[in-house]
């Protein structure tokens, strides 16, 4: 009996070890995984300029808090700064900015990481809802806006980011500086929404992808 006793007893002995192995093997690859996706987690600049010009009030590209809701949560997965602007008759104005923060870290600190995004997020929307609900403009001034725009894109935190523009307008630029031609920085991927290829050819020149709607582009974001 005593005998069988001890044979069990090494039997369990073994097999505790071995799951224990097992249990720390699966560990180590589980925490190489989420380094790996770290690492391979760009953080994201991007920038939004819609048209509130007279000349684009009927188009079917209405810009909306949900859209709004959407970039901010593709945003959320990897960190980043969210820029906007409109396009209007004084479009060199400054931009209505939000950065977020990735989550991570104990779990303190990720309480307050997110406890800071979302009063961000709260403060950032509370604003663009009052532009995108502003009066129509006189005239169209596309080149003050990308002026703009080729300041934040030119920051230094923004070097290795992921930086896209996405510009919502028919490209019909009347303003002061219509013929001036402003070249953003070569990383930068523009997404055009409701502009014909000529003019956006024209406007913004190269890493321009064009799509029918707004929502199309935010897919091809998330799937970025």
């Amino acid at each position: 009996m005593i005998v069988r006793f001890k044979s069990r007893t090494k039997s369990i002995f073994k097999i505790t070890i071995m799951m224990l192995v097992i249990c720390f093997h699966l560990l180590y690859l589980i925490g190489c995984t989420r380094e790996k996706t770290q690492t391979n987690t760009k953080y994201i600049f991007l920038g939004v300029a819609v048209d509130v010009s007279g000349s684009f009030e009927n188009n079917s590209q209405a810009l909306t808090m949900e859209h709004f809701d959407q970039l901010i949560s593709i945003l959320s997965l990897t960190g980043g700064e969210l820029a906007f602007g409109l396009i209007d008759a004084r479009s060199f104005e400054k931009l209505t900015r939000l950065q977020i923060q990735s989550v991570t870290g104990r779990l303190d600190e990720r309480a307050r990481i997110n406890q800071q995004n979302q009063r961000f997020i709260q403060e950032f929307k509370s604003i663009v809802s009052k532009q995108l609900n502003s009066n129509r403009a006189q005239y169209t001034d596309i080149v003050g806006v990308l002026e703009r725009f080729h300041l934040f894109f030119n920051e230094p935190q923004v070097h290795d980011a992921d930086s896209i523009l996405i510009i919502i307008t028919d490209g019909i630029d009347n303003g002061p500086n219509k013929h001036k031609k402003i070249q953003l920085p070569p990383d930068v991927r523009i997404f055009t929404v409701g502009i014909n290829k000529v003019r956006a050819d024209r406007l913004l020149g190269i890493n321009i992808t064009s799509f029918e709607s707004i929502d199309a582009a935010i897919q091809a974001l998330r799937m970025n």
